[in-house]
């Protein structure tokens, strides 16, 4: 399996780049939770949406470049634009579709997003571990699991403490926001340091050049205990080879 290349000095820039879009969208927040004008709101939401999408940007470089972190930051990534594509239904269908006139469908869309936030941020701070142990930090479970927390406070309350609940959820989660664009700043430097771990390399075996078999020699193999063939003089009985012409002893012609 091959990674990307991705340079520490590029995902330290990413880092910084999305810790800017969600300030921005902290911002654009609170311009709108004072004002009213259509603009703002508007800016805010496709700031909003924005800022997700850069981070899961982001986990999306890491993830290929730390092959230690792959899966769970391929689970968050996952899940963040999971998150991106319910809270967006459920922004469009409150403000358009009239959604909440169907008997708890606002309601649950706004728990499985919430859910699905919680986990996604837990796998990023559990992949930030893996990749380095110093960008691993808690403020990415409490912001993940806020949103959550606090829709099961409000549909936990009674009416008369319904917005004192939601200015105090709106405000937390505001907070908790701005923690993890300082967390992000912080880590831009820290990933410099990072170490990619990279599998090792299977020793090198050098290819044997071909070598044709040797012709195989063979011996003639005579049958055990057979004797050669003898043959006698006939002048003076001498023994002889078969293949003797003359008698050795006495020189008579065979």
């Amino acid at each position: 399996m091959s990674y990307s290349k991705t340079s520490n000095v590029t995902i330290s820039i990413i880092f910084k780049i999305s810790a800017g879009v969600f300030l921005a969208s902290i911002i654009l927040n609170l311009i709108r939770e004072f004002t009213n004008y259509t603009a703002i709101i508007w800016s805010w939401i496709v700031v909003f949406y924005i800022s997700y999408a850069v981070f899961a940007f982001l986990l999306f470089k890491i993830k290929n470049s730390f092959p230690q972190a792959q899966e769970k930051l391929n689970q968050s990534v996952i899940l963040i634009l999971t998150f991106i594509l319910f809270d967006l239904v459920l922004f469009l269908g409150t403000n358009f579709w009239r959604i909440y006139d169907i008997p708890f469908l606002s309601i649950g869309l706004f728990f499985v997003a919430s859910l699905i936030h919680g986990i996604a941020f837990t796998l990023v701070y559990i992949g930030f571990k893996k990749v380095d142990k110093s960008l691993g930090n808690p403020v990415y479970i409490i912001f993940g699991w806020a949103k959550l927390l606090f829709g099961i406070i409000y549909f936990s309350l009674s009416y008369s403490t319904i917005h004192l609940n939601l200015s105090i959820g709106f405000y937390t989660e505001l907070v908790l926001l701005a923690m993890v664009c300082v967390v992000l700043f912080i880590s831009s430097t820290k990933i410099l340091s990072a170490q990619k771990i990279i599998a090792p390399a299977q020793p090198y075996h050098p290819v044997q050049p071909y070598q044709p078999a040797q012709p195989q020699s063979y011996e003639e193999i005579k049958p055990e205990g057979e004797k050669p063939a003898k043959s006698f003089c006939t002048s003076c009985g001498f023994t002889m080879k078969l293949e003797d012409k003359f008698c050795i002893n006495c020189g008579a012609t065979k």
